[in-house]
């Protein structure tokens, strides 16, 4: 799609979920690795931020559409989110989503484009990772996912902890596999995170609970009495210090099936509450 170009969203290829995956130092090899697992139909849209070179020439788009299944393109100014498709922003600069779920870049926001709640995200990020996932963050709550992969510095963590004040869902490379460990480290320090997980399970992870809450008659608000919420929310508040008695009963028990989506299926595939129980800090079921 040319630059500069206007598109509205047809209602049809609006994505289901919106996937943030940030990385840097050493994430290729991650990248290939999770986006060879994206299910065609899945019907979510993924967004790739890494630390780039803003100038020179680039081959992650060709060597990320030699391994998935997906099409691969470079997000253009203007061009709308579409479903079960795999997004790259240019690297060296913020690229965030505007209201409309069109991509927006430096220019547009010098422009004066991004205002309001959005031009405060942006003024408050200072990576681009944070950028994308907070502008995630702000327009698809519960159903806005952050993926952190090998990196090094913090990039990342502040957009985290967006994605899960609105609501939303974080997997974050397990830093002691991945090729650098600090931006995985620093989120998974926070508390806030949902599921701390080798590369090759990211993928399966994220169809397995992604296809389970979108299909027919799946049930969101599973029957959980008081007094499991009450567990629940006591465990959560004393590893993270989060509140939930002020979150509404359907929200807290829909994240708590989401979270229970993916049992046990051999190595790599332990629900949050039973990784939680082996190592607190590695997967924590924040909510």
């Amino acid at each position: 799609m040319g630059e500069g170009t206007e598109h509205e969203q047809d209602p049809g290829d609006r994505p289901s979920y919106v996937v943030g995956i940030g990385g840097s130092a050493g994430s290729l090899q991650s990248l290939r690795t999770l986006v060879s697992g994206l299910s065609e139909t899945s019907g979510a849209a993924f967004v790739v931020a890494t630390h780039r070179p803003r100038e020179g020439p680039s081959m992650l788009r060709e060597i990320l559409a030699g391994e998935s299944a997906l099409p691969v393109e470079e997000a253009a100014e203007g061009e709308p989110l579409r479903a079960n498709r795999v997004y790259i922003v240019p690297g060296g600069e913020h690229w965030h989503l505007d209201p409309a779920e069109q991509f927006r870049g430096p220019k547009a926001d010098n422009e004066g484009s991004a205002t309001g709640a959005m031009a405060d995200i942006l003024a408050s990020s200072h990576y681009p990772v944070d950028a994308l996932f907070r502008s995630v963050a702000r327009l698809r709550g519960e159903r806005g996912i952050g993926v952190i992969l090998s990196g090094s510095g913090t990039d990342g963590t502040l957009g985290v902890k967006a994605i899960q004040d609105h609501v939303g869902h974080v997997l974050v490379e397990d830093p002691d596999t991945a090729a650098s460990e600090g931006m995985p480290r620093s989120p998974v320090a926070t508390g806030l995170v949902d599921w701390v997980l080798p590369a090759d399970r990211l993928a399966p992870t994220l169809m397995q609970n992604i296809s389970a809450s979108e299909a027919p008659g799946a049930s969101h608000t599973p029957n959980l009495d008081a007094e499991t919420l009450a567990s629940i929310g006591a465990i959560v508040n004393q590893h993270t210090g989060r509140d939930l008695s002020g979150y509404k009963r359907t929200t807290v028990t829909r994240r708590v099936a989401w979270r229970n989506c993916c049992r046990w299926r051999g190595p790599g595939w332990a629900s949050p509450w039973r990784n939680y129980r082996r190592a607190p800090t590695r997967a924590m079921p924040a909510a």
